[in-house]
């Protein structure tokens, strides 16, 4: 009897022991919050992008918290400040514009706030865990060599975004082969279009009715692609007749190259983006160091190439 009243003291001890150590358990894997904030989701690469993190995220049984700034860098300021309010760990972030948005890269320091800056770098790179992000200057690049196989001179307008990183790069990637040491185009203006449709569109359409003579349009992205398509429509160009580029690899533009009106695009990946970010997060959760700046590849999509591709969804 009293081996049996032992055994019983004994079971009770370690059931309460156990009880304990979940209790411990659960307590140490609560949800980890992380927040997101793209320049704008009206540009369809942020939602692939945002849905390959969100996949890792959920799959962790953890929360991803998006806010979209519609390209507005004070609305980015204030939307950052509710997630840190809201008690995210980690930020993925990519800037409305990479110089003005120090404050909110001040605000995440203060808190504790891990910054893991995805697709257009932001210019305080010493705020920031990692850079992850296309090779914007070789995208660029890959569009002038292409154009250069095509016509050997010509009148050039491009389509420019200042206020992203990613997109000065392209535009110098493409500049450094195109306009430097003296070669044969002529630059028919430069604006921005803030890399959307909408404002590229009416931008190209008034270039092109103070000046028709255009061989080629240069677009920072495919949505001003799309919008520079637009405006030759209008205008009454036909498909081909004017050498159209843009960087991205979307699927609109990738039937746009299939129906000949786009001549070229260099392709991203934000899905391989999105996964990489993700997994880069929770390396950094894990105390694993990591590169400062990780390089994703781009690809060139022409009408030679373009069987290779699912024109319905990204890379």
């Amino acid at each position: 009897m009293r081996i049996k009243i032992l055994s019983i003291i004994l079971i009770i001890f370690l059931l309460t022991l156990l009880s304990g150590c979940a209790s411990s358990e659960q307590k140490s894997t609560e949800p980890v919050k992380f927040g997101a904030s793209y320049m704008t989701m009206n540009n369809p690469f942020y939602a692939p992008l945002n849905e390959a993190i969100r996949d890792k995220i959920e799959a962790n049984a953890d929360i991803l918290i998006t806010l979209d700034p519609a390209l507005d860098q004070q609305k980015q300021i204030e939307q950052i400040g509710y997630m840190i309010a809201e008690g995210v760990k980690m930020l993925f972030l990519t800037p409305v514009d990479w110089k003005n948005i120090k404050p909110a890269l001040e605000a995440c320091q203060k808190a504790g706030v891990i910054v893991i800056n995805v697709d257009a770098p932001v210019f305080e790179v010493n705020m920031v865990e990692t850079i992850i992000a296309s090779d914007n200057y070789s995208a660029g690049k890959l569009c002038a060599e292409d154009l250069i196989k095509r016509i050997s001179s010509g009148t050039i307008a491009v389509i420019t975004h200042p206020g992203a990183k990613s997109g000065v790069d392209r535009i110098a990637g493409f500049d450094d082969l195109i306009f430097a040491g003296g070669a044969n185009y002529i630059e028919a203006g430069r604006h921005d279009s803030k890399g959307q449709l909408e404002i590229a569109m009416p931008l190209l359409e008034n270039l092109l009715k103070e000046n028709r003579d255009i061989d080629a349009v240069m677009a920072l992205n495919d949505p001003s692609a799309q919008g520079a398509i637009a405006a030759l429509g209008v205008c009454g160009f036909e498909p081909g007749e004017v050498l159209v580029y843009g960087i991205d690899g979307s699927p609109d533009v990738k039937r746009l190259i299939q129906d000949g009106w786009v001549t070229g695009t260099a392709a991203q990946s934000p899905m391989r983006m999105g996964r990489i970010a993700a997994e880069t997060a929770y390396k950094i959760l894990n105390g694993e160091s990591v590169e400062k700046s990780i390089s994703v590849p781009v690809e060139f999509i022409s009408a030679e190439n373009i069987a290779d591709f699912d024109l319905d969804g990204w890379q």
